[in-house]
């Protein structure tokens, strides 16, 4: 089984829970209904001359929370992320994984604010930290994952960092001094360490690397889900936040992904009268199926 499928299980596993979670959790009925439905709802082209359809795009609820949007997202991620890392690791660079992790907290709210100001400070918050990231770091992908702490049963909120590198410069004591200095000024806390930041090389199974960062933005654990209380307060404070960022190099994928995610079928030309005009027409999965039926079960007669 490769990442791929086995992240595919992972979405699989968690959309037979994630909908009746979300029912015991009060979560707004309308987001609940347009993840049920999600990709039951596509747009087809008509063919004004002779009336063919043909295939335009699915509809996608995007909600960040629906298995079938994270998907596909995901998919495109790996897709566009994968020549480019090879190409770069091909032309004698490396590529770093980073992990920046901060203490758990009982306010996920609080703490998804303080982690993404922490990043804000260490990588761009003045001239020096600006000046040393980018020399540092000239391409890379983060993402945000919430998970609780197995022994603090808090949240634990951390960030996933794919890393260009000119060259391999571990110097692991000076990455993990700013990013606990970040912490410490994100939160106000200076007394005590806050922030713990790991790097590691990746020389070979970059797919296996890029899931990990771009993969969902909870995981498939069921202690996010039995509790209503704990679902309700990680669906709403990760509601409509962007997962995955970019910078450097890497800085136009998001719009890239996003019109990848968006996009529908080009030009239309009817490949059985030519005709290159068509009207746009919405169709349902299941009543396609159901008169589909029908339409077998009256010719049987």
């Amino acid at each position: 089984m490769t990442e791929l499928e086995r992240l595919i299980y992972g979405y699989h596993f968690m959309h037979d829970i994630i909908i009746p979670a979300a029912i015991k959790a009060d979560i707004f009925p309308a987001d609940i209904h347009k993840m049920s439905v999600c990709l039951e709802n596509f747009a087809v082209y008509k063919c004004a001359s002779c009336g063919k359809l043909h295939f335009a795009s699915s509809y996608r609820c995007k909600n960040r929370f629906c298995v079938v949007c994270q998907h596909q997202r995901t998919k495109i991620w790996l897709a566009r992320l994968l020549p480019l890392v090879r190409n770069w690791k091909l032309s004698g660079n490396y590529v770093c994984m980073l992990n920046f992790t901060m203490v758990d907290m009982v306010n996920l709210e609080f703490m998804i604010n303080a982690i993404n100001n922490a990043f804000r400070i260490f990588s761009h918050d003045n001239k020096n930290n600006r000046d040393w990231f980018q020399d540092r770091f000239p391409g890379g992908v983060r993402s945000l994952e919430v998970v609780i702490g197995e022994n603090s049963k808090l949240w634990h909120v951390h960030l996933h960092c794919i890393v260009l590198q000119d060259s391999y410069e571990r110097d692991y004591n000076e990455l993990e001094f700013r990013w606990n200095r970040s912490c410490q000024v994100a939160l106000g806390v200076y007394d005590r360490k806050v922030g713990s930041v790991y790097i590691s090389a990746i020389n070979h199974n970059f797919e296996k690397s890029i899931l990990e960062v771009i993969k969902y933005i909870l995981k498939p654990n069921l202690d996010l889900y039995i509790d209503p209380v704990i679902f309700s307060e990680a669906y709403y404070c990760l509601r409509g936040r962007r997962q995955v960022n970019t910078w450097g190099i890497f800085r136009d994928l998001v719009k890239i992904v996003d019109n990848d995610f968006n996009k529908v079928s080009g030009d239309f030309v009817c490949d059985d009268c030519g005709c290159d005009y068509a009207y746009v027409n919405f169709l349902n999965l299941k009543e396609c199926k159901l008169n589909d039926n029908r339409s077998r079960e009256e010719n049987s007669f």
